[in-house]
């Protein structure tokens, strides 16, 4: 029988004064050796006493478990029934005002998800973020494990809760799933996350909005400097699975309007999708899936108490207290279950000394932690010593009583994760030995992979902007680097104070950056648009004259025929009118036009660039793809052509499949202009043309079906590629040429108009008035950051101190930019001021079109037609939405050169003290 229950464990932990506590641990099994479970305190009966040197009893005792005080905080007795599934799962609830008709069913959900996790005798840790819309405004609550239960259904009952808070729209998420990715050291045993290495790891986000992100549009002294790719960076590789409670359609999503539209800050349309898995909206706790465990790995019960035995004053190493438990055979139920432990009635006391350094291998500052030491039964515990203060970096404990003790060393004072605070880390399990121990231990700079993810996040981002090109790549490259450093070397306060001012900093870039990227993208677009329209109100002239003068014509020959001499004399004078307002048209009117419009251009390089564009694109026709080469030489794009031929190489014509004809067709022609560039495009072309064409048309089938392989060559090829002005000018450009040359037809002048304008943009628009500037801002940070020296070595002057300039940076600086770029962004009437200058032409055209009306009425149909023609010019040429294009493509311009201007106090805001 006294195999069938085991005593796993005990001990004597605590004797100060008459604070004697006692714990054990039992198992109980039936006789087939199955676990037995579900047993009650009162299943048990369990009694002490104290021995005499012979065995004598001396007092003995009942035990009762009446004082929660001297009972680690609890009922005295657990059952801690497992199977091998070990699960810690972290749920962040999103707790504003509008949460408030969904929390009752989502208290209902957790407190079924408890059931089932203690049916299917789960190993769990369970803990919870709730948050509200700012970083400062969350709490942390856990770990409950098996051995809380009590505590756990208790905070279920009341929590989570919501008290409004919808000021600041929508709410941080992305921070508060960052915090729940590492451990979380406080003082409180249910205010501590820490993960067990062995066990699943579980993040469930329950929220009925999308996550704020820099590039949202409520900038406040607490807002988020977090963005999806930092999320991304912070689980990547993190072994945790991630679930989302989440509305599913943006119509259910709350605080959208005003925050995000897709128009103008499509990057702060942020979500969850990227870092796990879409659940049930509202919260179903059966989308948490379990492990397929049925058998138990171990089964104890524990119980603790305040022993009514102390110490005896003679000889009390002679002397041991007997503790026996007795339980109800389960196969038997006449019979009883009987087992007993011993253990001396006294506890010896020893030395503990604690040296601490920090990353830097300096003892950390008397006021900036404190050390805090628990007793554990096995998952249930309670402090013991409370608030140690250093002294140069040592603790010294001269009466600790010899045992096993868990070591937690958060930051003095603030325990919660803010921007403005820095913070420490310590968890360390010691066994104190009867000889004393001393411990020379390291305290990690808190919260080091959030801020470092959000930095790279950050990062990220800005490596990838650009509307063509990537112009912040160095930049980042750099940054990356002394990051890595710093990582590797050791995270000291000075240097994480260094890291958070750098993000911060980094976060008004990018959010600026986000509408930029909008602002060039519509530039882009403005420009061809532009182009476009140039070149169809003079190909639409070009198109009249040669109307009228086919009328005339015809006019004249049927006048004759018919004898009509008044009509010839119309005509002919007619002919001299239209002859008169054609050389008007095309000697005055539209250069004056083009002069116009292009005056209304702010000066600069782009203004030059746009009457290039219009004299040889707009003026000028390609009839092949020879003539359409001398145009982009005459273009003088030979600058940005050096930096794109570098990036044709070995690797990307390595990717090529050269088997295929269309294939090993484009290989060669990217290695030709990787040599040569558009110099010797004609002649290598012309031999195509000769030997290369003919057969892979034969192979093919068709001309088309060549074209057909031919762009699949090179969709494959910009699947590999980001944007960069190889992917959106010399890639689309050849492509051209190729299907040109093949065909031997007309190229598409659209097509190419777009290509040009999208590339000139690019280096003439976007880097003078944006990027160029941005990139030395951006260069001037990382160096502030990696030279900044904090004003004090106190860490609340510091706190204060990163406090004010996070604020100053968010209300004084980032918060007009935001107004100021969301209502540049957003939809403005249109300027409508250019008509004056048709005046004359509709002064003259008016008589015009009635001599052709008068000859349609008299039977010469020819001129009914070309007289609609006549009169309609005044709109053909209307330039008011040309000039609105243009005035508004100057206005976009000057957008960029202002948000790059907004943000240059950036950096000696955040970044000097």
């Amino acid at each position: 029988n006294e195999s069938r229950l085991i005593v796993q464990d005990h001990a004597l932990w605590d004797i100060r004064g008459t604070s004697v506590k006692v714990w054990a641990s039992v198992s109980v099994k039936d006789s087939t050796g199955g676990w037995v479970t579900g047993l009650k305190l009162n299943d048990f009966r369990l009694s002490e006493a104290l021995l005499s040197p012979t065995g004598e009893i001396l007092e003995e005792h009942a035990l009762t478990f009446d004082e929660p005080n001297y009972q680690f905080d609890g009922p005295g007795f657990w059952e801690r029934s497992v199977t091998a599934e070990k699960l810690d799962i972290v749920f962040v609830i999103d707790m504003t005002g509008s949460m408030n008709d969904e929390m009752p069913a989502i208290r209902d959900e957790l407190t079924k998800l408890t059931d089932r996790l203690l049916v299917n005798r789960v190993d769990f840790r369970i803990g919870f973020i709730t948050y509200r819309p700012t970083i400062a405004d969350h709490r942390i609550y856990g770990f409950y494990n098996v051995m809380y239960v009590n505590e756990l259904y208790n905070f279920l009952n009341n929590h989570p809760s919501t008290s409004g808070g919808e000021n600041w729209e929508p709410t941080p998420a992305y921070d508060f799933l960052m915090l729940a990715t590492h451990s979380q050291m406080d003082r409180s045993v249910l205010e501590h996350l820490e993960y067990r290495n062995d066990a699943r790891r579980v993040i469930v986000v329950i929220t009925d909005t999308i996550p704020q992100s820099v590039y949202g549009n409520w900038w406040y002294i607490d807002s988020t400097a977090a963005n999806s790719s930092a999320a991304e960076i912070a689980f990547e590789g993190s072994g945790f699975e991630v679930f989302y409670s989440q509305p599913k359609t943006k119509d259910e999503l709350e605080h959208i309007t005003g925050h995000f539209d897709k128009k103008i800050n499509p990057r702060a349309d942020c979500g969850f999708s990227t870092l796990g898995t879409g659940i049930s909206w509202p919260f179903q706790q059966e989308d948490i899936p379990l492990g397929n465990y049925s058998d138990l790995s171990d089964s104890r019960y524990y119980f603790a108490w305040r022993s009514n035995i102390l110490e005896p004053d003679n000889d009390p190493e002679s002397h041991s207290v007997k503790v026996t438990i007795q339980t109800q055979d389960p196969d038997q139920p006449g019979n009883t279950l009987k087992q007993s432990f011993e253990y001396p009635p006294y506890l010896k006391e020893t030395s503990l000394v604690i040296n601490l350094t920090d990353e830097s291998g300096n003892p950390p500052p008397n006021d900036d932690l404190w050390a805090f030491i628990y007793y554990e039964m096995d998952d249930r515990s309670e402090e013991v010593y409370y608030q140690l203060k250093p002294e140069n970096g040592q603790i010294v404990i001269d009466d600790i009583p010899v045992g096993k003790y868990h070591l937690l060393v958060p930051c003095g004072g603030n325990h919660s994760y803010g921007y403005e605070y820095l913070r420490y880390r310590l968890s360390e399990r010691i066994i104190v030995p009867s000889n004393g121990l001393t411990l020379d231990l390291q305290v990690e700079t808190a919260d080091r992979e959030i801020e470092l993810a959000k930095a790279y996040g950050l990062l990220k981002d800005l490596g990838e902007w650009g509307v063509s090109g990537k112009p912040f790549t160095d930049f980042t490259t750099d940054s990356k680097v002394w990051l890595n450093e710093l990582d590797t070397q050791g995270i000291p306060w000075d240097k994480m104070e260094a890291i958070k001012r750098f993000y911060i900093a980094l976060s008004g870039y990018n959010n600026v950056s986000g509408y930029a990227e909008i602002e060039a993208e519509r530039i882009v677009d403005d420009f061809k648009d532009i182009l476009l329209k140039f070149r169809d109100i003079v190909n639409r002239i070009r198109d009249i004259e040669s109307e009228t003068d086919k009328t005339y014509a015809s006019a004249l020959v049927e006048a004759s025929a018919r004898v009509d001499l008044l009509s010839i004399a119309e005509i002919v004078a007619l002919e001299v009118t239209v002859d008169a307002i054609k050389a008007y048209v095309d000697n005055e009117l539209v250069p004056d036009v083009i002069e116009k419009i292009i005056e209304q251009i702010p000066e600069g390089t782009y203004k030059n660039l746009l009457e290039i564009l219009v004299n040889n694109l707009i003026l000028g026709n390609w009839a092949n793809w020879p003539e359409l080469l001398t145009t982009i030489t005459d273009l003088a794009i030979d600058y940005p052509m050096d930096e794109i031929q570098d990036a044709i190489t070995a690797e990307l014509l390595g990717d090529i499949n050269i088997s295929s004809g269309a294939g090993e067709l484009v290989w060669d022609m990217l290695s030709e202009f990787m040599t040569g560039g558009f110099g010797n495009f004609q002649p290598f072309l012309e031999s195509f043309d000769s030997t290369r064409f003919g057969p892979l048309i034969a192979q093919y089938g068709t001309k088309e079906n060549l074209i057909l392989a031919i762009d699949e060559v090179f969709n494959q090829i910009n699947g590999q590629l980001g944007a960069s002005p190889l992917r959106d000018f010399l890639l689309p450009m050849i492509r051209i040429i190729m299907r040109s040359a093949v065909q031997k037809g007309d190229i598409d002048d659209d097509v190419i108009i777009g290509v040009l304008a999208h590339h000139f943009t690019q280096q003439f628009i976007l880097k003078p008035n944006f990027s160029d500037p941005v990139n030395g801002y951006l260069a001037d940070a990382l160096q502030k950051a990696k030279d900044f020296v904090p004003g004090s070595g106190d860490s609340r002057d510091r706190t204060i101190s990163m406090h004010s300039d996070f604020a100053d940076l968010r209300i004084d600086i980032m918060r007009d930019i935001q107004t100021d770029s969301w209502d540049a962004l957003s939809e403005q009437p249109p300027i409508d001021d250019f008509t004056v200058i048709l005046a004359y032409l509709f002064d003259m055209l008016e008589p015009v079109g009635g001599l052709f009306d008068g000859l349609c009425d008299t039977g010469y149909l020819m001129c009914c037609s070309t007289g609609d023609e006549i009169e309609e010019l005044v709109g053909l040429l209307d330039a008011v939405e040309l000039m609105t294009t243009v005035i508004e493509m100057s206005l976009k311009t000057m957008d960029l050169t202002n948000f790059q201007q907004g943000v240059q106090p950036i950096n000696d805001t955040v970044l000097v003290e």
